[in-house]
């Protein structure tokens, strides 16, 4: 065929997007024969080639394959040499996808077996030596009973042998995915081997054809096959370019031979914006139904031009060939985006905006980038009420980032798929978006498919339900029906506020041996979660640093963790934050801090250093750190553990580090672990339930505050540290002794006491809690490195007595403790306490300790009477010490008294009401701080009124208890003016 008469009979029909990628498919075909494989007509719902159960279910990921005999197939007149053009499969009336749609990929081989090589064949495997021959982003299934057709994309050559044909699909969009169920006709029993299919989601690199099977049943199959072609050549598509930048850009297209007949000398001709490009000559001989990469050359690129490009065979004449519709190709490109772009729902898509966050995404999956990209979501042009998914963008890399900076802008979804997903995304970044989810059994940010590289900023996450099996951030699979996928590598949250969900976050790499690297929370809040703040599982070198894990003010629930750690989790580390107030409210939960059931190695240990757990206010089981068996290498190292729970009103165990059963090297190391807790179960700083070798124990600082047991190892237990060393041969350089913290109500945990200084072991962490530097040759115990305070007093109780008869001269009763340095010398360095009333009445006044001695330890106290608290109201009242050289910390030196409230002497309610008729009564009730309620009573009543019609005892007059009291007067009027006494 002549250039010219390739411009005459060129017929082509191109399926078009908004950014203007076109696709060449086939114009004509010769006539198409029909075979028909299983006609039984049972019915039911098949996992194979599309499935769903009903409108609710969550299965929206299916693979399949099934096969058909060489038997099967010349029975029905497909003999070797024949093109397969078509299959369908023969639909029940049933359900619909509706507006959603289907990624559909087929795939076809033929292979020597009759039936497959066995169920834990790798789907991604099994398709490499397969014939990729369809594949459609916008797959329709009509609801009622028809037969699914298909058109491949490119006809497969049956060179004898079984069939086998394998079927991908997703079903993209929004919940409800269908109708009702999605169901085929099938023929059953007709050999137990020869067929498989399966439902498995999703579908990550090495997946295993696992889950639901359903074997010896097909689909009804209907194939569309054309007679043998000698000669023919097909232009299946364009390998590059896959999206287009300025300078040059290389063309390559693959070519299969389609007929019966080898072929060479194979001319391919190309045209860039109908000019055409060099003509290309491929001379080795190419064997039926072999397939060859060609490449065509390049052409230089505009960053802002619009490209068409056209390959077509130009010697089909000459080579016999003899059908011509799928001799020429023809795609489209908008050059990939570069530079600064805008969203905007109050503008059109067009030119550099885009009107909303899926033509944003669409832009980018179909155009790639050819340079770094930054998108401005613009100001207070939203909320952006939609689902986006970022998928695979061409061009991305460490230089040529994506960012898009929202603006504050929230991006919200109300359905059961994440708000924003990102499938295979790699180096996007998202700045300062609020993003909403509202649903359930989902998320609000999905990472997975091996999305690497991304980063959140400054973003507020959140999941509004409280599913348990719900996140605000999911990386990878797991806890949700039908989501999955591998997590990906290196992504990072930082200066995030993540909001509730049954996890906050989640992380889930593929398994054991097939772990996420390096993803990270930094500067982060994890708040309101139901059951875990931050799950991490198969994850290596994952970080969390300086976040604050709470529940402030979520209701309590049955099992409350803050961070669990699971499976093989080598090189994590967790530093610098903060693990509180998970069950604020109380209540009768269990309570962990940090839950590790997961594993280090040798060489990558679990480093958990410097952080703060405190404020578990459970009244049922705590552990503030729990280590469970098979969490191997695992090093505790400097870190404050504060279980200050004196309002415990349940039996249940308080530990502050809990290890479970034999685990090899385990470090507990420069850390304070404080118990004090009302619970009259057992309360134990460090227990281990097995005799265990292999823990490491020293430099410790130990204190409980109430009775219990500093160790236990396996069945012996020991109140003191001196037992525990002596029986452990652990701990001795460790210290029983109370840390003296700064303020335990103000939660500043700064220790003070100069017996816990300098204590701990030499072993290489550099910086505290804060990032000051240590002193490494004898750093302190605990989070937090210090200098002590070489004196300091306390006020350490303050009581006030007001006068029951209101007089004026009110007691209060305070006291002051020596808690570090030497004895006191009164008389010489007196102590004055102070006071501020704030009330009906304000004043001021003092107590001066200037007599004794007090020594370390030791507790003083003194009575004043000059406090005036007369008049009846609602006061506050604060008490304080001075500081001076022998009280150095201002921070346990004030003790507040807000509401305090002095009642009058007595009262009377109701203090005021109107009568307006003969029949209205009211009762009235007397009161006083003095005596039990119902002990006081009324004994007169008098009216001091002056008017005419005086009793004739005159007035005042008197009406004694329990008197019925008669008051006449004119309609309506308010009787008043009587007073008690």
């Amino acid at each position: 065929m002549s250039i010219s008469s390739f411009k005459k009979c060129l017929l082509t029909l191109l399926i078009s997007t908004p950014f203007g990628t076109s696709l060449l498919v086939r114009a004509q075909t010769p006539p198409t024969q029909y075979a028909t494989i299983g006609f039984e007509r049972n019915t039911g719902v098949l996992y194979f080639p599309v499935y769903r159960l009903n409108a609710n279910s969550t299965e929206r990921f299916n693979r399949g394959a099934t096969t058909y005999t060489e038997t099967e197939l010349q029975q029905a007149g497909i003999f070797p040499g024949h093109r397969i053009t078509k299959i369908a499969f023969e639909k029940e009336s049933g359900g619909t996808l509706g507006s959603n749609p289907l990624v559909l990929k087929v795939w076809m081989q033929t292979i020597p077996t009759s039936g497959p090589s066995g169920l834990t064949n790798i789907f991604d495997q099994d398709i490499l030596s397969a014939n990729q021959v369809f594949l459609d982003s916008n797959t329709i299934i009509l609801d009622s009973a028809s037969w699914f057709e298909i058109d491949l994309d490119t006809a497969f050559i049956y060179s004898g042998g079984n069939l086998r044909i394998y079927t991908e699909n997703i079903i993209l969009g929004a919940s409800p995915f269908s109708t009702g169920p999605i169901s085929w006709y099938f023929s059953g029993n007709w050999n137990v081997s020869s067929g498989r299919n399966n439902i498995s989601y999703p579908f990550p690199s090495g997946q295993v054809l696992s889950g639901s099977n359903t074997i010896g049943y097909r689909p009804n199959t209907r194939i569309g096959f054309e007679s043998p072609i000698g000669s023919d050549i097909s232009l299946k598509q364009f390998l590059s370019p896959t999206s287009i930048c300025a300078g040059f850009t290389d063309v390559e297209v693959e070519i299969q031979n389609t007929g019966i007949t080898d072929l060479d000398s194979i001319m391919i001709s190309w045209q860039v914006n109908s000019v055409f490009q060099s003509q290309i000559s491929y001379q080795p001989v190419l064997p039926s139904g072999g397939t060859v990469s060609i490449s065509l050359g390049n052409f230089i690129a505009n960053h802002d031009s619009i490209y068409e490009i056209t390959a077509f065979l130009a010697n089909a004449d000459s080579i016999g060939d003899a059908f011509s519709a799928n001799d020429t190709i023809r795609i489209t490109y908008q050059p990939a985006l570069f530079g600064g772009y805008t969203i905007n729902s109050a503008v059109p898509t067009g030119g550099n905006n885009f009107q909303s966050f899926n033509e944003a995404s669409a832009a980018l999956s179909q155009r790639g980038v050819c340079g770094p990209v930054a998108m401005i979501v613009a100001l207070n042009s939203g909320p952006y009420n939609e689902r986006v998914i970022f998928g695979e963008i061409f061009g991305v890399d460490s230089i040529n980032r994506i960012t898009i900076i929202g603006n504050n802008n929230a991006l919200i979804h109300n359905s059961f798929n994440p708000a924003m997903e990102l499938n295979g995304a790699d180096y996007l970044t998202i700045i300062n978006l609020t993003i909403i989810m509202n649903g359930l059994n989902s998320a609000a940010v999905y990472l997975s498919n091996r999305s690497d590289y991304n980063t959140f900023e400054n973003c507020s996450i959140s999941f509004s339900g409280t599913a348990t099996n719900s996140a605000s951030v999911l990386l990878g699979g797991g806890i949700l029906p039908g989501i999955g996928g591998q997590a990906g590598d290196y992504n990072s949250f930082k200066n995030c506020v993540i909001d509730g969900g049954g996890f906050a976050a989640a992380l889930y790499g593929a398994n054991t041996n097939n772990r996420s690297i390096g993803n990270s929370f930094i500067n982060c809040e994890i708040k309101n979660f139901v059951g875990t703040g931050i799950h991490i599982s198969n994850q290596e070198d994952f970080q969390i640093k300086n976040c604050k894990i709470h529940r402030t003010g979520a209701p309590p629930l049955d099992n409350v963790r803050g961070i669990t750690l699971d499976g093989d989790i080598r090189g994590t580390t967790i530093e610098k934050s903060e693990v509180y107030d998970l069950l604020s409210g109380g209540g009768p939960s269990i309570t962990y801090g940090i839950y590790c059931i997961g594993s280090g190695s040798l060489d990558k240990p679990i480093l958990i250093k410097n952080n703060l757990l405190y404020n578990f206010n459970s009244n049922g089981l705590i552990q503030a750190i729990s280590v469970r068996q098979n969490a191997n290498h695992l090093n505790l190292h400097h870190n404050t553990v504060v279980v200050d729970n004196m309002n415990h009103t349940g039996n249940s165990m308080v530990v502050g580090i809990f290890c479970d059963n034999l685990i090899t090297h385990f470090q507990v190391l420069n850390n304070i672990i404080f118990v004090q807790s009302s619970s009259t179960g057992q309360k134990t700083l460090l227990r281990i339930t097995a005799n265990a070798p292999n823990i490491i124990s020293n430099g410790n600082a130990f204190h409980l505050g109430v009775t219990g047991i500093v160790g236990q190892s396996g069945s012996g237990m020991f109140n003191t540290l001196a037992g525990w060393q002596t029986s452990t041969n652990r701990d001795l350089n460790s210290v029983q002794a109370d840390p003296l913290f700064v303020s335990l109500t103000l939660k500043n945990f700064t220790p003070s006491s100069p017996l816990v200084n300098d204590i701990g072991d030499s072993i290489g962490i550099a910086e505290d809690f804060f990032s000051n530097l240590r002193d490494l040759s004898a750093p302190d115990p605990g989070a937090i490195e210090f200098s002590p305070f070489s004196r300091d007093l306390r006020l350490s109780n303050v009581v006030l007595h007001p006068d029951p008869c209101l007089l004026g001269n009110d007691t209060i009763f305070v006291e002051i403790e020596n808690i570090i340095g030497p004895t006191i010398p009164l008389n010489t360095e007196p102590i004055t306490v102070h006071w501020l009333i704030q009330g009906p009445n304000t004043s001021t006044g003092s107590v001066v300790f200037n007599s004794g001695n007090l020594p370390i330890n030791t507790k003083t106290n003194k009575i004043s009477t000059t406090i005036n608290l007369s008049t009846p109201g609602t006061y506050e009242i604060i008490v304080f010490l001075d500081t001076n050289q022998v009280n150095q910390n201002p921070y346990n030196d004030t003790i507040l008294l807000s509401s305090f409230v002095v009642e009058p002497i007595f009262w009377i309610e109701p203090k005021s009401d109107s009568l307006f008729d003969d029949t209205t009564t009211v009762r009235l009730q007397a009161f006083s701080p003095n005596f039990a309620v119902g002990k006081v009573i009324i004994t007169e009543i008098t009216q001091n009124r002056v008017g005419s019609s005086a009793p004739i005892t005159g007035w005042p007059s008197y009406i004694k208890a329990n008197q019925y009291v008669e008051l006449f007067g004119p309609a309506n009027e308010d009787i008043s003016g009587y007073t008690l006494e």
